[in-house]
């Protein structure tokens, strides 16, 4: 099961050449691959890691989703609302998958940068070490994330401020031993 996912999303790696099959399933196996390292047992886990060590596009494949995820999320925040209901529930539905993709992926990226699995956090310090040679270009998705994520932080996400103290004063139990 883990060759096959790694060796789909690897074959997907070109985002704008997708074809209509590929544009679906992408995104199922993602959380395929996501469910796989939240839940999959140690064995499970090592075999996917050494599987995608062994493709030659996975990490590039992840990165092209992930900008093409970034994108289809920044259009989604930057269209008008429609007065129009039916067109106003289509877009909020289109929005919620879009985003739920997006969330699915990130998690992913989360589980493999994550101490749980240092086989998969080797895959992603060493590279070079590990099949891709010297002469290929590392892939720092820790990097894309944050280039992603940054610039639409501060424009479209609330901003959250601490609770205030609870104000109420303590009753002290001398004054209240005090009090006629």
């Amino acid at each position: 099961m883990a060759d096959a996912v790694v060796q789909l999303l690897s074959a997907a790696r070109d985002v704008a050449a997708r074809s209509p099959y590929q544009r679906a399933i992408v995104p199922k196996l993602i959380e395929l691959a996501d469910e796989i390292m939240r839940f999959g047992d140690t064995a499970l886990q090592d075999e996917f890691v050494r599987m995608a060590q062994a493709a030659d596009f996975f990490l590039f494949s992840l990165r092209a989703q992930l900008k093409a995820f970034m994108a289809e999320v920044k259009r989604a925040l930057e269209r008008s609302v429609s007065k129009d209901a039916s067109h106003l529930t289509k877009r909020l539905e289109a929005q919620t998958v879009t985003f739920t993709q997006c969330r699915t992926l990130l998690h992913f990226i989360q589980m493999l940068c994550e101490g749980h699995n240092g086989r998969a956090q080797d895959y992603l310090r060493n590279q070079d070490e590990l099949g891709l040679g010297r002469k290929a270009k590392k892939i720092n998705l820790v990097s894309e994330v944050a280039h992603h994520i940054s610039p639409a932080s501060p424009l479209h996400l609330p901003s959250i401020s601490p609770p205030s103290p609870l104000t109420s004063p303590r009753r002290s139990r001398t004054s209240s031993a005090r009090s006629p």
